[in-house]
């Protein structure tokens, strides 16, 4: 809208209010006014000739007299008409505070009676000031009732406020005054109940008794939901203001419906795993295994549902709200739930593959391998016995333990394979018994598998090792197994390796130690490793039968002891079984490594059972040079514990020491080794065929000049290879200075917001560069726990300042039971 426009809206407006104050005039004044209309039009039609009277020359103007013209009764107002002095006064010319009566376009000029013309101002400026002052009595009126209503506004809000603190402390002090007992009668007592129920069900699992225990739990349940009932007498939100309360109790009580829905998803979550495991310990001969797991399936998705819902109710308690001598009980049991759900997790997502493990979908044949620890071997010891076992919906159908051993194989093999170069010490064909050659276990496995089936043997599923370590922790469990029978022997976890060792070389002692073997009774002719297999078929027999809950975490934990420090390995030809094994640490294989890298693989070739008193000790430091470099400095001190002439192990241990390290580090010094006799070594004839992964690394090893250490690539690894021979009683120290391919990188400053900045900026010191570096630390399979001392060296301004696993250091010492990963930031 133009300007034009809103100055004919506005004068529109305030017509009306004109024509209210020119009624009030006299009749006279009435009269003068209507005279006045002539020269009004006269002044409109000449304007162009009259417009130097006018105080404003602008064109607007003309339209403005227009309008005037047109509305006559501006000037002489009909009876009807209505006037406002405020509004007459606001009409306003552009530059101009008021349109001022005597400057007005209508009124200015001798043609106007100036009688009338005062007048019309005197009347004019009276009604404005008495409306000016009845807006000023009016808007002092206004101002003392906004002020006293925003007086009581704030009165209000105050109340109301001290209102919402205070009342629900006032309700629940007396809710504690004067319903304290119904509560305790009505929440207290179940719960009670409902754990005395929980204590029932846990002793009716604890004898295996899962139908009682399943009853007890649903008991439990039961209870926690009347406590829950009886707890929804009090509003949720007057709970809320329970954890503001300083009372312990009433605080307490603001949790008190999450401690009961965890309470009710626990027992929920227990009735279902205890159907559960009734269900998988159904004793009936003829089980089908795949059906079980199925049924199994439904009560274990149940229960993770529980546990799930356990812990998120457990997450949603405030710790705070604890009594502080029940925190500590309360955090472990939550984190006890949170291994729950991840441990249901991983168990429903393995049933496929539990059923393919058991033979459910078809039959499955697997090569079980006894590796003797006594005699290191690459992937843990010699190979003296094996067995074929065939499995079918969960049963073992058959159990084959050939008499003789690994040595059976040898009349089948028809290939004539060179055997790798140290084994030419007592053999340069290679047979199945030598096969598990590498510490990587897949590798091995694959290998045992490829001379299994060129020795006559049949095609298998999949290759599982375990070591005398196993059957001697089983032994824990089962007892002592009777075997008079056949043998005249009771085994048990105390004499099961010196019983089995001498009966199995009974008949090379007898030359060698005949005082030793001598009560010993007669082995079935010519089967001196039936022994080993029919050990093995009693213990599966037995510990079905025998489990309780007292000996059953015993089977779990010697299973998972022996499976982290690979004396149990397992290796399948099926891919999704295999990475699922691979996923949980069970497949024995050579790791890749971010920075450093360190497994030490010895393998007795012509020692006899010595390793078992090689005692070894280890020390491996890092020094960090100026420029970032890094030099590693390992020494193995290798003690032989043994006496001379002792009974299998009182010989001199002859190792072919492999020392895998980082991909492409440098050999900087070795010392410390010996080799056997040349004059021992027998080569194999012309035309013998080569293994192919023996041609592709060991045979194009490099040879150091100064010690004849071998150095060449596997499975991503550089290795460092010599022998080291240790006579009884003798203590020998082998040293290896190598550099590594790599140089400290400084990491990334992606936030620039951790913990540690903040500090520094706090402190006005910004921090320096960070390094991250990380070692790798992998147990040889089958191997005895060794001791391993770490060090790291850094120039002067370099500080340690985190490490992982133990924050204090990275220097000190460890127990090498299994892998161990060790990394530290270092700040320069």
């Amino acid at each position: 809208m133009n300007r034009e426009n809103i100055k004919k809206s506005n004068i529109k407006r305030n017509l009306s209010a004109v024509d209210s104050f020119i009624v009030d005039l006299r009749p006279s004044g009435q009269k003068k006014l209507s005279e006045s209309q002539k020269p009004v039009n006269i002044a409109f039609i000449n304007w162009q000739k009259f417009k130097r009277i006018f105080s404003f020359r602008r064109p607007p103007y003309a339209a403005t007299l227009s309008f005037f013209k047109s509305n006559s009764n501006l000037v002489s107002p009909s009876k009807n008409s209505s006037f406002s002095l405020r509004h007459f006064f606001n009409f306003q010319a552009k530059k101009r505070r008021h349109f001022r009566i005597s400057r007005s376009h209508y009124l200015r000029g001798s043609r106007f009676n100036k009688r009338e013309r005062r007048l019309f101002a005197a009347a004019a400026g009276v009604r404005w000031r008495r409306l000016k002052k009845e807006k000023s009595k009016t808007n002092a009126r206004l101002s003392q009732a906004e002020h006293l209503v925003s007086w009581y506004r704030s009165l209000f809000v105050f109340v109301s406020v001290l209102i919402i603190i205070i009342l629900p402390f006032k309700i629940l002090s007396y809710l504690k005054i004067l319903d304290i007992k119904s509560l305790q009668a009505g929440v207290i007592d179940r719960s009670l109940s409902a754990l005395n129920n929980l204590a029932a069900a846990s002793d009716g699992a604890a004898q295996l008794d899962f139908s009682a225990a399943a009853s007890n739990f649903a008991k439990a349940e039961s209870d926690f939901i009347s406590a829950q009932a009886e707890l929804s007498r009090i509003d949720d939100w007057l709970l809320s203001f329970a954890s503001f309360s300083g009372d312990p109790k009433i605080k307490l009580a603001s949790s008190g419906n999450k401690f009961l829905a965890a309470g009710q998803a626990a027992a929920a979550m227990g009735e279902h795993l205890s159907e559960a495991g009734n269900i998988l310990l159904q004793t009936s001969a003829d089980k089908n295994w795949g059906s079980l797991i199925d049924s199994f399936i439904e009560p274990g998705q149940q229960a993770l549902i529980d546990a799930e819902e356990l812990q998120r109710q457990l997450d949603n308690i405030d710790v705070d709200t604890l009594p502080e001598e029940y925190r500590s009980q309360f955090i472990d049991f939550r984190d006890q739930a949170e291994i729950a759900v991840s441990s249901l997790r991983s168990l429903l997502g393995s049933a496929q593959e539990i059923k393919d493990f058991l033979g459910v979908s078809r039959d499955k044949r697997y090569l079980l391998v006894f590796q003797n620890n006594a005699e290191m071997r690459g992937s843990g010891g010699f190979l003296g016995s094996y067995a074929l076992v065939d499995i079918r919906e969960g049963r073992i159908r058959r159990l084959e333990v050939p008499a003789g051993g690994s040595y059976d194989t040898e009349a089948g093999m028809k290939n004539f394979i060179q055997s790798p170069q140290p084994l030419w010490l007592v053999s340069p064909r290679w047979y199945f018994w030598d096969a598990n050659w590498w510490p990587d276990w897949p590798t091995s496995a694959r290998s045992l598998m490829w001379f299994y089936e060129k020795s006559g043997g049949p095609t298998v599923d999949g290759v599982i090792s375990f070591t005398p370590d196993v059957l001697s922790d089983l032994l824990k469990i089962t007892g002592p197994i009777d075997m008079q029978a056949e043998y005249g022997l009771t085994i048990d976890a105390d004499n099961f390796w010196d019983l089995i060792q001498a009966t199995v070389e009974k008949e090379n002692l007898i030359k060698t130690h005949p005082e030793e073997v001598a009560n010993l009774p007669d082995s079935p002719k010519n089967q001196p490793k039936k022994i080993i297999g029919d050990l093995m078929a009693e213990i599966i027999d037995r510990l079905p039968r025998i489990l309780t809950f007292e000996n059953l975490p015993l089977l779990i934990t010697a299973l998972e002891k022996n499976l982290s420090s690979k004396n149990i390995m397992l290796y399948f030809s099926d891919p999704l079984l295999q990475a699922k094994a691979a996923r949980y640490g069970f497949d024995g294989a050579m790791l890749p490594s971010q920075h450093d890298y360190l497994l030490i693989a010895h393998t007795n070739i012509a020692g006899q059972k010595s390793d078992r008193k090689m005692l070894d000790e280890v020390k491996h430091s890092v020094q960090i040079l100026s420029d970032r470099s890094l030099i590693d400095t390992l020494t193995i001190t290798r003690t032989h514990t043994g006496l001379k002439n002792e009974i299998l192990s009182g010989v001199r241990n002859v190792d072919w020491l492999r020392v895998y390290v980082p991909a492409g580090s440098q050999l900087l010094e070795a010392r410390g080794f010996r080799a056997p006799d040349a004059s021992y070594f027998e080569k194999p004839e012309e035309g013998w065929e080569k293994f192919p992964l023996i041609a592709e690394t060991e045979e194009l090893a490099l040879t150091d000049l100064v010690s004849g250490t071998k150095i060449y690539k596997e499975n991503g690894k550089t290795v460092f290879a010599n022998w080291v021979m240790v006579d009884p009683g003798e203590t020998v120290e082998i040293k290896l200075r190598y550099r590594l391919p790599f140089r400290l990188e400084a990491e990334a400053d992606v936030s620039g917001g951790d913990w540690l900045t903040r500090l520094g900026s706090l402190l006005d010191k910004a921090p320096g560069e960070r390094f991250p570096f990380s070692l790798l630390l992998q147990k040889q399979p089958g191997a005895k726990a060794t001791s391993v001392d770490l060090e790291i060296t850094a120039p002067s301004g370099w500080r340690q300042i985190w490490n992982y696993p133990n924050q204090s250091s990275w220097n000190g010492n460890l127990s090498l039971d299994r892998d161990v990963m060790r990394a530290v930031l270092l700040e320069k």
